[in-house]
């Protein structure tokens, strides 16, 4: 039986940086669990920038904003680890990006 456990805490330093640790575990696989950290920042006006490390796992930078008319975005790059939990395709970067537009 294949079974993750998951915990994880966060604190809010002040209302725009909020740090958060947690980690992973496989209990019928310990050399591939992962411990990580996610800090979030919010700039200018609603901005909001994510960064997690989680050695031998991956490594992500995001950036997105939800606008007041509900237009949004999103952008991403993830850097991947070699470690067939996290990363079973063996894939070494990831790209990505949305843009949401309301049409009335």
């Amino acid at each position: 039986m294949k079974t993750c456990f998951n915990a994880s805490a966060a604190y809010g330093f002040n209302d725009w940086l909020t740090s958060k640790i947690g980690t992973d575990v496989f209990t019928n696989d310990f050399r591939n669990s992962a411990i990580y950290s996610k800090t979030s920042a919010r700039f200018f006006d609603g901005y909001i920038t994510n960064l997690t490390l989680a050695p031998n796992a991956f490594y992500e930078l995001e950036v997105n904003s939800i606008f007041s008319d509900l237009a949004s975005f999103n952008l991403g790059s993830k850097i991947y680890e070699t470690n067939p939990k996290f990363n079973a395709t063996n894939i070494k970067n990831e790209f990505d990006g949305n843009l949401f537009i309301l049409f009335p």
